[in-house]
C-alpha cells in the first residue's frame, strides 16, 4: 500500500513541478504520505530541506536528484522550457548542485 502512495504522490509531483502552494495544499488537504522528488520540488520553487524539516513524519519515500538553482529558475521564469533546462545540464551529480542533500538527509534519519 505504501509503495502505490509513494507512486501516486511522485506523478502530482512531476505533473505540477511541486509549486509551493500546490505542496501545502495538499499537506493541509490530506494526510496522504509524500515522495519527496528533491529535484522536482526545486524545478517548481520548494525548497526541499525545509519542507523534509516542517513534515518529516509525511515522508514515505525520498526521490534524491540534485539541481542546478540557475537553470531551474530559468524554467520558472519561462526562460527555458523543461526538456531545454535538461539538456543544459540542470540535473546534475548528488552534491554538486544546489539542493541540500547531506541536510535532506541527515533530517530524514
Amino acid at each position: 500500500m505504501a509503495q502505490s502512495w509513494g507512486e501516486r504522490v511522485d506523478r502530482w509531483s512531476v505533473l505540477n513541478r511541486s509549486r509551493r502552494a500546490e505542496v501545502d495544499r495538499v499537506l493541509a488537504g490530506s494526510t496522504i504520505p509524500l515522495c519527496l522528488d528533491t529535484g522536482h520540488l526545486l524545478i517548481g520553487g520548494t525548497d526541499p530541506l525545509a519542507l523534509t524539516k516542517a513534515v518529516p513524519e509525511r515522508v514515505a519515500h525520498a526521490h534524491l536528484k540534485d539541481v542546478n538553482a540557475g537553470l531551474a529558475a530559468k524554467v520558472q521564469s519561462g526562460e527555458l522550457t523543461y526538456t531545454q533546462a535538461v539538456a543544459a545540464g540542470m540535473y546534475v551529480p548528488l552534491g554538486a548542485g544546489d539542493v541540500d542533500i547531506a541536510g535532506i538527509v541527515k533530517t530524514l534519519e
